[in-house]
């Protein structure tokens, strides 16, 4: 993927992530694996270095929820730091 093509990639999600926001249910599931556990660990301590959250996500049975805007607006920022933004 091109830096062109991350940054428009990158504008997608911030606007998917504004308007799924607004939605009344912003739940997004997925296997409770060691993957997901991490990524819910760095998305804290991106938006707050020093949170107490981070080491305990959100579980469903035996799903972790996340939320989808809050993931399409991390992987947006993930995607401009690779284009050096």
């Amino acid at each position: 993927m091109t830096d062109y093509e991350k940054k428009l990639v990158a504008k997608l999600l911030d606007m998917a992530s504004d308007r799924f926001s607004n939605d009344c249910c912003n739940d997004f599931f997925t296997e409770n694996t060691p993957e997901a556990r991490q990524l819910w660990k760095d998305m804290c301590l991106e938006n707050n270095p020093n949170t107490v959250d981070a080491e305990d996500p959100p579980l469903y049975k035996d799903d972790m929820c996340f939320t989808d805007w809050w993931l399409m607006s991390y992987f947006a920022k993930k995607l401009l730091k690779e284009c050096g933004e």
